[in-house]
């Protein structure tokens, strides 16, 4: 089954991402939801675009000795890091403001500041690793590879998301089904598939899986 993945992940990558811009498209013209709800979900669905377009173009550029390739590999890489924490702080901010427009809570609890202020931490862990090599690195052929703190990267896109979790279970009252549902849907399938992708190589299911779920959050939405 990951050899079939594998063989056409490509193509799903470049199929989700239209799905994905189409949703962002939808959303201007969208009118039942608020102003600012709307545009953390354009937030959302952007974020997870660029995650998913740079992750495909550094598969296509790995290996490609040329001064485009080197370039392109690099700053892909780096993207797919760095938006990877970037999207944990925008379900953050999508999260804070159901719960203040739907909860009727006048402060957000305080573990929201905090995965906040991490996913902020992540993203500056991401810029270190791409002059450091602390989460991934290139050989003389351009090709990457996983760096010795290559789990580290794995720790904001699994913690944050749990400690979100106890902020949505605590307040699970204040949500409709539909969007209690969406709302662990969006957190539990991209841990679930970062947790197989640990011991898997070459397949970017976690980054399909965060594109899948943040359509999904339209839907249920």
């Amino acid at each position: 089954m990951f050899e079939l993945i594998r063989s056409t992940q490509l193509n799903v990558m470049l199929i989700l991402c239209g799905a994905c811009a189409l949703i962002a498209v939808l959303l201007i013209f969208t009118q039942f939801i608020t102003l600012r709800r709307k545009w953390i979900m354009i937030l959302m669905e952007s974020i997870a675009f660029f995650l998913l377009w740079f992750d495909r173009l550094a598969y296509l550029y790995t290996g490609v000795n040329t001064a485009k390739g080197y370039v392109m590999v690099r700053v892909s890489n780096f993207l797919v890091f760095f938006l990877t924490s970037a999207i944990v702080f925008g379900f953050d901010l999508y999260l804070s403001d159901l719960l203040k427009q739907e909860g009727g809570l006048k402060e957000i609890p305080g573990r929201l500041r905090y995965v906040r202020l991490i996913s902020g931490i992540g993203m500056c862990l991401a810029a270190v690793s791409a002059f450091t090599g602390l989460y991934y690195y290139f050989d003389e052929n351009n090709v990457y590879h996983r760096g010795s703190g290559f789990l580290i990267a794995y720790i904001i896109p699994v913690a944050c998301p749990i400690i979100l979790y106890t902020v949505i279970r605590q307040n699970k009252e204040k949500f409709s089904k539909l969007i209690y549902i969406s709302l662990v849907l969006y957190i539990f399938v991209p841990i679930a598939c970062g947790i197989l992708q640990i011991f898997t190589y070459g397949i970017s299911i976690v980054n399909m899986s965060m594109v899948i779920v943040s359509i999904s959050l339209y839907f249920f939405t």
